[in-house]
């Protein structure tokens, strides 16, 4: 149960942080918020 709720609390952080990447429109902010992705990514993907 308490797996399930860290999923889904990681994947709305990961959906959110994905639109304001969309959002930005300076280079060096979308890379920031890229390099914050991968760990969010893997994480929702149990790959540690």
């Amino acid at each position: 149960m308490l797996k399930i709720i860290y999923l889904l609390i990681t994947g709305l952080i990961l959906i959110l942080s994905i639109v304001d990447l969309f959002k930005e429109k300076n280079w060096r902010n979308q890379l920031t918020h890229l390099i914050v992705l991968i760990p969010l990514i893997l994480r929702v993907l149990l790959i540690k």
